[in-house]
């Protein structure tokens, strides 16, 4: 992804996730990990409906787009792992981090909505998101995705 291009550009190249798919099922035992780039749904559905790979062994590195969680932990001062069920749906400037049916889990269970008790900021935090592989671009002159540190860190994860 080069400057001035949204992930939907570079999607239009199905065949390679097709041929990335084939190779999977030709070479790799059905037990691998198999973590997958953006556009991370769609490379998720072919690898799972074209390879013998275990459903549960097939990730997805959605590290910049899943940031909205770094701003709900940042805001709400609680843990990563206190967070459940943020949700990003789509890809691109069309992507939408769906935190209004996030909750937070220390002892009790409260939504993120009710805590923030905010939506404008909420919405604010949703468009910073949707716009965070852009900003990247701009500043770097590079594509957002610094895949090598990305997948270290989803691994470890």
């Amino acid at each position: 992804r080069k400057s001035g291009m949204e992930s939907k550009d570079v999607m239009s190249n199905v065949s390679s996730y097709k041929s990335q798919a084939s190779a999977l099922e030709q070479h790799a035992a059905p037990n691998c990990k198999v973590v997958l780039a953006n556009p991370a749904n769609t490379n998720a559905l072919i690898v799972t409906e074209s390879a013998s790979i275990t459903e549960s062994n097939v990730t997805c590195l959605t590290r910049l787009d899943h940031s909205s969680l770094g701003q709900i932990v940042e805001r709400l001062h609680v843990t990563v792992s206190n967070v459940k069920n943020v949700i990003i749906r789509d890809h691109s400037s069309s992507q939408y981090p769906d935190v209004y049916h996030a909750s937070v889990v220390t002892g009790a269970v409260e939504t993120v909505r009710e805590l923030v008790a905010d939506d404008a900021k909420l919405d604010g935090d949703i468009t910073t998101v949707q716009q965070r592989g852009a900003a990247i671009i701009k500043a770097r002159k590079l594509s957002s995705a610094p895949a090598a540190s990305s997948a270290c860190d989803h691994i470890r994860d």
